[in-house]
């Protein structure tokens, strides 16, 4: 009995083929057997969502290519005056006298000149200057130069020194900012930013003595 199992055994496995024997015959039917969805998710179903991935992203590309532009364009500076840009034009006393009195200052002066600023191509008023000398008797005597910035496109290169000072008086409806200038050797130089109801003018003042209490006293018509 046992040789008869024994001879059964050696014909089965004689007659039976190994796994990768059986499987290089049989490689086709495999194949066909598998899925087709199977198939295409490793294969084409990819494929497809890789293209509409770069589709997508060249889109977003395409439009901030068109749209940075404008984006970050900086915005147009408004245009800006130097001194070769402009010139003085001489004014009546009259409206002279209209400048000194929009800062309250209702005293005359001796040899009153005033001019107004333009600029040469748009024809616009940056600046106005009013100058004259005052005297208080048995005081002292002064000689005075308003300045009025009117426009801030136009450079005005000493209005950093008038915004710089720090000391100050307040008298009434003024306010006045007041540091030394450069001294001459006949005269004291007074720098001064004067603050009025909302209205601003620089004053570049010259005297004779140090009566700068008297000056105070002037501009803000507290003189006695």
């Amino acid at each position: 009995m046992k040789k008869l199992k024994s001879k059964i055994k050696n014909i089965i496995e004689q007659e039976t083929p190994s796994f990768d024997e059986w499987y290089q015959d049989n490689e086709q039917l495999v194949q066909e057997a598998v899925p087709t969805r199977r198939r295409q998710v490793h294969g084409v179903v990819k494929l497809r969502r890789i293209t509409r991935w770069a589709v997508s992203c060249a889109c977003v590309l395409l439009v901030l290519c068109i749209s940075l532009p404008f984006v970050l364009k900086s915005p147009e500076e408004p245009p800006t005056y130097g001194s070769l840009d402009v010139g003085g034009v001489l004014i009546e006393d009259e409206k002279s006298y209209q400048y000194l009195r929009s800062m309250g200052l209702n005293f005359n002066l001796e040899y009153l000149n005033g001019s107004e600023m333009y600029t040469y191509e748009t024809k616009e008023l940056v600046m106005a200057i009013i100058s004259g000398d005052y005297q208080i008797e048995d005081v002292d005597y002064y000689l005075l130069e308003f300045i009025y910035h009117l426009d801030d496109r136009y450079h005005f290169g000493d209005k950093s020194i008038y915004e710089s000072l720090t000391d100050k008086v307040v008298v009434g409806d003024y306010t006045i900012y007041y540091g030394e200038g450069k001294p001459s050797e006949l005269f004291v130089n007074y720098l001064l930013k004067i603050e009025y109801k909302g209205n601003v003018c620089y004053a570049d003042v010259e005297c004779f003595e140090h009566s700068f209490d008297d000056l105070v006293a002037l501009l803000t018509g507290t003189l006695s």
